[in-house]
């Protein structure tokens, strides 16, 4: 993307270098109210006892701001689990109109929720048709500080190893459910949190999944996910070393040993979590599951998080360069909910227009690498 700036840029005089910076800032600014039309506020309300108030009241409420994306012609509001996940109350709002809504249902493996407004409202969204976007530049949409289609430009990082997309771009609590869009005008994710409690990076799931999930949602309700409550990461065995034992997947396919060099370590075990009560213990390294070899940690995440809590999977692992077979009940994975959020005042300082600063920086960025390039000339 910067190769296409300075081609823009430096095939003008310095004098003629304000002209295409005008023309960016048109085209974004077009291109965000286009969005605009398909992003909504979210305020989720809780009802709580607070009798330690007041004398005379019983009763509180506690809300949070988020984004939601407005994805069928039915209406229907995609949003971040965690910002719906544990209240009771939802109203959406969109150009000064609020509409009652009331929750779909809950995909805890995707941590994506439905909600589904009094009326529709709002323009549906325009999905993407792939998925990978490593290094694109991106823009995103979601309400921030009180406002309710607050743009930011970005680049995608790529994918991450559970499937979901990772994305150069801040991250506030009001981020949550809002969309990255690349710079046609089609959603690639839905933001779901950052990483780390880093507010520069976020992750979104893939837009391509959100079809299957809305439908699975409206037909079923809630989508459970497995748990059992530890990390890992992928490990190279070196050197590489034949085991021979009764696991499963060695009598399955009916050799009489395994050679291993490649595996999945867990590096932590959740306290009181299914992983702990099972006995498996930090080290470990994993090499099956229910008789299917296992080489990365995403294999290990996605079967656990596909299963279904209740049922057990048989986990092969090594320990102490010995082989093991530890059966673990799957549990069932929970979403934190978001705090609720503060009030924010319309004269915020926070609540400046982000594509203005942005676009002041990428001004300010290509005129210090034109001068850059007029030293070395």
């Amino acid at each position: 993307m910067y190769a296409l700036f300075l081609a823009v840029f430096f095939s003008y005089s310095p004098s003629q270098a304000q002209s295409p910076l005008n023309n960016l800032e048109s085209g974004l600014s077009d291109l965000v109210v286009r969005l605009s039309q398909s992003i909504v506020t979210v305020e989720a309300a809780q009802t709580f006892e607070a009798g330690n108030l007041s004398a005379t009241t019983s009763k509180a409420f506690q809300r949070l701001i988020a984004s939601g994306i407005v994805c069928d012609t039915s209406g229907h509001i995609i949003v971040a689990a965690s910002s719906v996940h544990g209240y009771d109350r939802f109203t959406i709002i969109f150009e000064n109109r609020k509409v009652a809504a009331k929750l779909v249902g809950v995909d805890f493996c995707n941590r994506i929720a439905v909600l589904k407004p009094e009326r529709a409202i709002g323009q549906p969204v325009k999905i993407a048709e792939r998925q990978l976007c490593a290094g694109s530049m991106v823009i995103a949409l979601g309400n921030a500080y009180g406002l309710r289609a607050s743009p930011t430009l970005g680049f995608c990082a790529g994918t991450r190893q559970d499937g979901s997309l990772q994305f150069s771009l801040p991250v506030t609590s009001g981020s949550a459910g809002g969309g990255v869009f690349d710079l046609s005008g089609r959603l690639l994710g839905v933001i779901t949190g950052g990483v780390d409690q880093d507010d520069r990076l976020a992750v979104a799931i893939p837009s391509i999944q959100i079809p299957k999930i809305v439908s699975f949602l409206i037909e079923h309700g809630d989508r459970q996910a497995g748990h059992i409550g530890l990390s890992s990461a992928d490990v190279e065995i070196s050197p590489a070393f034949d085991i021979k034992s009764s696991l499963v997947m060695a009598k399955s396919g009916g050799q009489p040993s395994i050679r291993i060099d490649r595996g999945v370590v867990v590096t932590g075990v959740g306290n009181q979590s299914p992983a702990e009560r099972a006995g498996l213990r930090k080290g470990d390294i994993v090499i099956g599951v229910n008789g299917r070899p296992i080489t990365l940690a995403a294999e290990l995440y996605n079967i656990v998080r596909q299963s279904c809590p209740g049922n057990s999977l048989e986990i092969d692992l090594i320990r102490n360069s010995h082989p093991l077979t530890i059966a673990v009940v799957v549990g069932n994975k929970s979403i934190k909910p978001q705090s609720a959020a503060q009030s924010f005042s319309a004269n915020e300082s926070l609540a400046a227009d982000s594509l203005l600063n942005i676009l002041n920086f990428l001004k300010a960025e290509i005129t210090r690498l034109e001068e850059r390039l007029n030293i070395v000339d």
